[in-house]
């Protein structure tokens, strides 16, 4: 064989090699995309997908959103109970469900506190409390998330005094992370289900 032969044969395989190393790198790149995902959702689960996105719709909130505050009031735990007496997913109180309620309408086969913990009632009614927060509080969430954390009296009061809030200017720490929770977790929901978004538009 020829030297000029043996280079041909070199560079064919040095080609070969390097194809190789491509496809097995596209391969590799797919797979860790694939578990990052994955991963993620472990740490934002979304238990009760089709109950978020119908609830969002109704009240015309983000499903990120409303999966985010899910998150941080309860962690998707529907049985869970404060000591100041919230329950559920969206831990509400049994009064401010009771008014939302009312005040949207919203048919109850009975006003117990046991009701609360049923994760679509739960859901619905959180969401149009969110809604009816927003509309408040002229479309700020900072105000609106701040607001169904601490109470929309007390943000009420902050309002008047200092203008409209950024989250940084929310004067009660655990209120500002709250805030600041939300809002990140509502970024990583984006991230890991963008099924949501077809069912948001």
């Amino acid at each position: 064989m020829s030297i000029l032969s043996r280079r041909k044969d070199k560079l064919k395989q040095r080609k070969a090699v390097k194809v190789i190393f491509l496809i097995l790198a596209a391969i590799l790149s797919v797979w860790l995309i694939c578990a990052h995902f994955q991963v993620g959702k472990i740490f934002y689960p979304l238990k009760y997908k089709e109950t978020v996105a119908a609830a969002a719709s109704e009240a015309h909130i983000s499903p990120y959103l409303l999966a985010a505050v899910i998150m941080t009031e309860s962690g998707f735990n529907e049985k869970s109970r404060s000591e100041a007496g919230a329950l559920g997913l969206m831990q509400l109180m049994p009064q401010t469900a009771w008014w939302i309620a009312d005040t949207c309408g919203i048919e109850l086969p009975e006003k117990k506190s046991e009701l609360l913990l049923d994760p679509e009632i739960n859901i619905r009614l959180g969401a149009k409390y969110l809604e009816w927060l927003y509309i408040h509080f002229e479309l700020s969430q900072v105000e609106a998330l701040a607001a169904y954390n601490i109470g929309q009296n007390e943000v009420r009061k902050w309002t008047e005094a200092k203008g409209r809030l950024k989250t940084e200017n929310i004067p009660v720490a655990e209120t500002r992370y709250f805030v600041r929770k939300v809002l990140k977790r509502e970024a990583e929901y984006r991230k890991y289900y963008p099924e949501l978004e077809r069912k948001e538009n």
